[in-house]
């Protein structure tokens, strides 16, 4: 849901390689790179400042195949 406060569920039926979180600044807080077929990826947020944040899924090439724009609370 968003506003989040704890976690973040990310849905995406492309392989994923790596998940980003952004300030609105631009300026990455947060990198997790993911090796498996998954499809529902779990990201704990809980030590993020309240704001809004940019969400950001890449394949393994680099490319983004999903933008998200999120209010952490």
């Amino acid at each position: 849901p968003n506003p989040s406060s704890e976690f973040l569920f990310i849905r995406s039926n492309k392989r994923v390689n790596t998940i980003s979180i952004k300030n609105i600044l631009g300026k990455e807080i947060m990198s997790k790179k993911f090796e498996s077929d998954q499809e529902l990826f779990e990201i704990d947020i809980s030590n993020l400042s309240t704001g809004i944040y940019l969400i950001n899924v890449a394949d393994a090439y680099g490319k983004n195949i999903q933008s998200k724009k999120v209010f952490i609370k």
